[in-house]
């Protein structure tokens, strides 16, 4: 009867050990009952502790994980501001179509261990060599579209190619270089200034690192987005470009990725280098074809490229080849700063005189707007 009247008494909600410990006790006196209460109790005290421990450690694993992400952002931080050298995070800004742009309105310093030049930008993140530089009504000059190499990186905004080929053709000129740009967005970018204005030449520089950068999603810290081939169709994928606040705000995420970008490229197979010079060639006649429309002209700039330069010449669009003439400069002196791979201003001076020479020589400034009708 004592075993009936324990059985049928509501038991204590157990939410301890020590709680658990007391139904066995009270329960120890029918030799059925007892053992299977105490495998119970023993069982859920065992996972009870098993569970607070696991906790324990994940908590203590995600806290130093937190501490050591906080220490090395700090460092990297901390790393920039001894060496006081603003860089290129200061002038880029997130774009959804883009991935990112030149920050229109900027005005600041790009300094490292080679350089310290003036960076500014006009209301439309084209660069410029003044403060309020106003962005002409009707552009018909000269519009250049790249990456680092285009934009200037380490010279000053009038010694970059893109001003000194204006000056030599007798146009204005607006440099949409914007550092890290691959043809991809390249070609977005493009398409975004032909809608509203009608230029009389545009240049692009072809570097041998978009080969590595069209095939990917991601590019220096940061998303971008990317084409992939449909046949002979481009087909625009990871558009718009998803915002990353780490991208946008952490030092530390940005190195890392940078650096793994450049592993990246040394390392990429080659398959997918044949992936991304089709891509690269389908992304110039994409930007022959918006030029076209718009009634100017193309003319692709590259060197030690001969895959494209053949390509380029079969699809008929007009390409300036500067091999003989960065290798006849290179025999004479550095074409780069000391620890950067960047043109100096004097090779960006023979490199505007050269693309000069063969427009002017083979006429392929496009008639002016006006006397199209635009």
């Amino acid at each position: 009867m004592r075993e009936l009247a324990v059985a049928a008494a509501p038991r204590p909600a157990t939410k301890s050990a020590g709680e658990l410990k007391w139904a066995v006790q009270r329960g120890g006196d029918s030799w059925l009952t007892g053992p299977v209460w105490f495998a119970i109790v023993r069982a859920m005290a065992t996972s009870a502790r098993g569970r607070s421990t696991w906790r324990r450690r994940f908590a203590a694993l995600l806290g130093a994980t937190l501490v050591a992400l906080a220490l090395g952002e700090g460092l990297v931080r901390a790393w920039g501001a001894l060496r006081a050298r603003p860089g290129p995070a200061e002038f880029l800004e997130y774009d959804p179509e883009l991935g990112w742009r030149n920050r229109p309105g900027h005005d600041g310093r790009h300094a490292t261990a080679d350089f310290d030049v003036v960076v500014r930008f006009d209301a439309e993140g084209a660069r410029c060599a003044e403060v309020g530089t106003p962005v002409p009504e009707t552009p018909d000059g000269v519009l250049a579209v790249g990456d680092s190499m285009t934009f200037g990186w380490g010279v000053a905004a009038e010694q970059a190619f893109a001003a000194r080929l204006g000056a030599r053709l007798g146009l204005p000129v607006r440099n949409f270089g914007v550092s890290g740009f691959g043809p991809d967005q390249q070609l977005l970018l493009l398409r975004r200034l032909l809608a509203r204005a009608r230029p009389r030449l545009v240049v692009v520089l072809h570097q041998e690192n978009d080969v590595v950068e069209v095939t990917q999603r991601w590019a220096y810290g940061r998303y971008k987005p990317a084409f992939e081939l449909d046949g002979e169709r481009l087909q625009l994928v990871g558009s718009p470009v998803p915002w990353s606040w780490l991208a946008e705000y952490s030092d530390l995420w940005r190195t890392v990725q940078k650096r793994a970008g450049a592993m990246h490229t040394q390392a990429i197979a080659t398959p997918e280098r044949a992936r991304g010079r089709e891509l690269v060639r389908h992304l110039y006649r994409a930007m022959a074809e918006a030029c076209n429309t718009a009634g100017t002209n193309l003319v692709v700039v590259c060197a030690d490229a001969g895959w494209l330069v053949e390509s380029v010449a079969l699809a008929g669009l007009r390409v300036c080849n500067l091999t003989k003439l960065l290798a006849d400069l290179a025999a004479s002196g550095p074409l780069t700063f000391g620890a950067d791979p960047h043109w100096l201003p004097a090779v960006h001076g023979a490199v505007a005189a050269a693309i000069a020479d063969q427009v002017l020589a083979r006429q392929w400034l496009a008639a002016p707007a006006a006397t199209t009708g635009r």
